[in-house]
């Protein structure tokens, strides 16, 4: 069984999964190397429309492919996606923000600065799809630009410890930490809410009472929540030990 769920806040493309899936990296079982070329050739694709190519215009995106009792989790941007494992949150993904140190030599080495924690003064995220003013620089290749589409991609085994999966973009991260979100998911699936109705609780707990104000909680909001139940007799039951649970994800 394969099971590929994407989150991007702006809806650039509706067809990431094809793209990753129908990768000759993918069928040759090199599942983190379809997830990178995925997202860079949606990105190649959404470039052959004129009208996005001069535009600060794009999106971020997270991935996560379950497949053979593997997750993978590709993310490029501050969308993130998160696990709860037993009863820790577990972090999927790392967000990709300008200020962070490899981000920050990337985006000078394509000549680019980082002035207020954005990609010179501008943009908040180092990796997008789309934002091509940012990947103007036709002597490196894509991963090598200011703003790349490039996606960090880690995976780690899936067990029946496993509870549930959440994906969401910055509207809810920049309000709730991720063990926020995972202790108010959780709690609610206990109780038997079905998750969709979670998703809307969890926006509606995010969004700003005052939404003419600055304050967080007025932004765009996506979330998507992946349940994790029934697996079959052939999921590993290895165990993962809480305090270390992140050491079962590599790059």
């Amino acid at each position: 069984m394969v099971t590929v769920v994407p989150v991007w806040p702006n809806s650039p493309e509706p067809h990431l999964d094809k793209f990753i899936t129908s990768h000759e990296s993918y069928k040759n079982g090199n599942i983190s190397k379809a997830i990178e070329r995925g997202f860079i050739e949606i990105d190649n694709k959404m470039r052959e429309d004129n009208g996005l190519v001069e535009e600060m215009s794009g999106s971020t995106a997270v991935v996560v492919l379950i497949k053979d009792n593997m997750v993978y989790c590709g993310n490029a941007g501050d969308s993130r996606a998160i696990a709860y494992v037993k009863d820790k949150t577990v972090p999927l993904s790392v967000d990709h923000k300008p200020s962070v140190p490899e981000e920050t030599r990337r985006i000078n080495d394509a000549g680019g600065w980082v002035e207020a924690n954005r990609v010179n003064g501008n943009l908040a995220v180092s990796r997008a799809l789309g934002d091509y003013v940012f990947k103007m620089d036709v002597k490196k290749p894509p991963e090598e630009q200011s703003v790349t589409a490039f996606p960090e991609v880690k995976k780690g085994s899936l067990t029946k410890d496993w509870k549930f999966i959440v994906l969401a973009c910055d509207g809810i991260w920049d309000v709730m930490s991720s063990d926020e979100v995972g202790d108010f998911v959780q709690q609610r699936l206990t109780n038997s809410v079905r998750p969709d109705t979670v998703c809307e609780e969890l926006m509606m707990n995010c969004l700003a009472s005052d939404v003419s104000g600055t304050q967080v909680g007025c932004d765009n909001m996506t979330v998507v929540i992946v349940q994790i139940v029934n697996l079959p007799e052939t999921s590993t039951n290895a165990a993962i030990n809480p305090s270390n649970i992140a050491s079962d994800w590599s790059s």
